[in-house]
């Protein structure tokens, strides 16, 4: 951060000041000089720079050295460069203020000590930026699954900032080439996992996933972000899934791992880019629907839920059990298909509890 500058000034002043006092006009001085008396006035006018052969004409000129012109031309670049970084900072101090700070403390990004201008050079690094102001841009540069209908600016800011940290977590991990055949493969394996517990269950999804090539990441939520999973290929050989699952429960961690699947399945290996308004093209929106309707039929396929009597507790149970799916993932797709209310049955599910390690 710069906190003071000293003025530094366009050489153009002090040429302007030479030809008053030579009682030179613009245009003879041009001639004289042997450049275009655009390019002199341009340079009067501070809107050009001095190059290093008008500063060495000038010295043969004047009597000058070049290096005379050339450094102050590059005392007033750096000087105009100091302003606007301040002037910039400002700018990065309110996007700073958008970011919880909860989830910054608990990924070890900044200490409860840190001042603001402790805190910002540490986010840029967290999230490999030069600046927090990138994060103002509405380029989401993965596929994600969100819950907005309008994206507001914090909404672009604090999505940015949760993906790109996720990323720079996943670009650390050390993952074998990717092998959509062999992912492919342990599908059934996770959805038997759904019955374990997330002690149980985790390390051996992060094994399977890295010895497939998927750099697997799990993340607290970021208020504002709106972001419940993203994929994003960093090469051929590697994939990242990242997860937001602090406090989630199991229905809803596994509709939006089995949903991310499907991205990396889909393989589509650009960028996705959302509008203000949470619009999406047509082919992003199959690509959505494809992700949602294999999350679904992959978990609970559609002909299961036909053989339910009622939505009563122990016909939910007796369903899960005939097929190796946990209950409370039953409900979660009840309610998600508005066959029972979001507040019925929800003591069939189980919090997902995953220590995350940013190191």
């Amino acid at each position: 951060m710069v906190n003071k500058i000293d003025k530094a000034f366009h050489p153009g002043l002090y040429l302007r000041e030479y030809l008053e006092e030579l009682q030179i006009t613009q245009d003879e001085f041009a001639k004289r000089l042997d450049i275009s008396g655009k390019q002199l006035s341009l340079i009067l006018n501070e809107s050009a720079s001095i190059t290093a052969d008008i500063a060495y004409k000038l010295s043969k000129l004047i009597g000058t050295s070049m290096e005379l012109w050339l450094n102050m031309q590059s005392g007033y670049d750096a000087y105009k460069v100091k302003l606007a970084a301040l002037k910039e900072y400002e700018e990065e101090k309110s996007i700073y203020r958008m970011i919880d700070k909860s989830f910054l403390g608990e990924l070890g990004i900044i200490n409860k000590d840190d001042n603001i201008n402790d805190a910002i050079p540490k986010l840029r690094e967290a999230s490999l930026v030069s600046s927090l102001l990138n994060h103002k841009q509405k380029d989401i540069f993965s596929f994600h699954t969100d819950s907005f209908t309008e994206e507001k600016i914090e909404n672009t800011v604090c999505k940015n900032v949760w993906v790109s940290i996720a990323s720079l977590m996943a670009r650390k991990e050390e993952v074998a080439p990717f092998n959509e055949t062999k992912l492919l493969s342990y599908v059934d394996t996770f959805k038997k996992m759904t019955k374990q517990s997330s002690s149980e269950f985790y390390p051996e999804m992060k094994r399977i996933l890295n010895e497939c090539g998927v750099a697997f990441v799990i993340l607290p939520p970021l208020k504002k972000s709106n972001v419940s999973g993203v994929v994003k290929w960093f090469s051929n050989d590697k994939v990242m899934m990242a997860i937001n699952t602090k406090g989630s429960y199991n229905d809803r961690f596994w509709y939006v791992f089995f949903h991310e699947l499907k991205h990396i399945f889909q393989k589509v290996k650009r960028k996705m880019i959302t509008d203000h308004e949470g619009e999406i093209s047509a082919l992003e929106a199959i690509l959505e629907y494809e992700a949602d309707a294999y999350a679904n039929e992959t978990l609970i396929p559609s002909e299961y839920l036909k053989e339910l009597e009622n939505y009563e507790e122990y016909s939910i149970i007796t369903l899960s059990d005939k097929y190796n799916i946990h209950p409370g993932i039953v409900v979660g797709r009840l309610q998600k298909d508005n066959k029972i209310k979001h507040s019925q049955l929800n003591h069939l599910k189980e919090r997902i509890e995953i220590n995350i390690n940013c190191n």
